[in-house]
């Protein structure tokens, strides 16, 4: 997939993959990044703007693509990759942190690609970002990797979907990253 002068919006670029995704592509395309805050770091050009998006309420995310539309912006590509991770054994962890971890981990997911699916150009595509610990199940990690591994099956499911539209479903599952997210022994 050549991604050059697309208009790609970046659910999730705050962080360590999020920052190099967006120094990879903002050179030749029009980044539109979403999130809570923004980091400091991120060297914004003209080809970038910032939209606030709140993955626990799925009436932010219709705000969002309320305003894609009113901009007249179609996307030819969504890139999800926002996520929470607690590193605690589930017997540790609080109910609310479960409900946090699973409505933005999955449900913010889900929610945002079928809300901004409307704002996707025919031929398009949705790239959604888990881990590999979507697959392999640590201790301290419960919740965060069953969250990811539903990310894998509901982007197998979608992209069966959509095969006939035009619209590519990728799922791509990194190993550890040393992030803010992931300390040291886990890298």
């Amino acid at each position: 997939m050549h991604l050059k002068d697309k208009n790609i919006l970046i659910i999730g670029a705050n962080g360590g993959l999020g920052e190099a995704l967006v120094n990879i592509l903002k050179k030749d395309n029009k980044l539109i990044l979403t999130g809570r805050s923004f980091n400091t770091k991120l060297n914004l050009n003209n080809n970038i703007s910032t939209h606030f998006l709140d993955l626990q309420s799925k009436e932010s995310i219709y705000q969002l693509s309320d305003n894609l539309k009113k901009s007249n912006i179609e996307l030819d590509g969504i890139i999800f990759n926002s996520g929470l991770n607690i590193f605690k054994t589930l017997n540790n962890t609080t109910n609310n942190e479960i409900q946090n971890l699973i409505n933005v981990n999955l449900l913010g997911c889900i929610l945002s690609n079928k809300i901004l699916i409307q704002n996707l150009k025919k031929e398009s595509f949705i790239c959604n970002i888990s881990s590999v610990l979507g697959d392999i199940g640590m201790p301290g990690y419960t919740i965060y990797s069953a969250t990811k591994s539903a990310i894998k099956t509901f982007s197998q499911s979608l992209r069966r979907e959509l095969i006939d539209t035009g619209i590519k479903v990728i799922y791509y599952q990194p190993r550890s990253i040393l992030t803010k997210m992931n300390s040291h022994a886990v890298v």
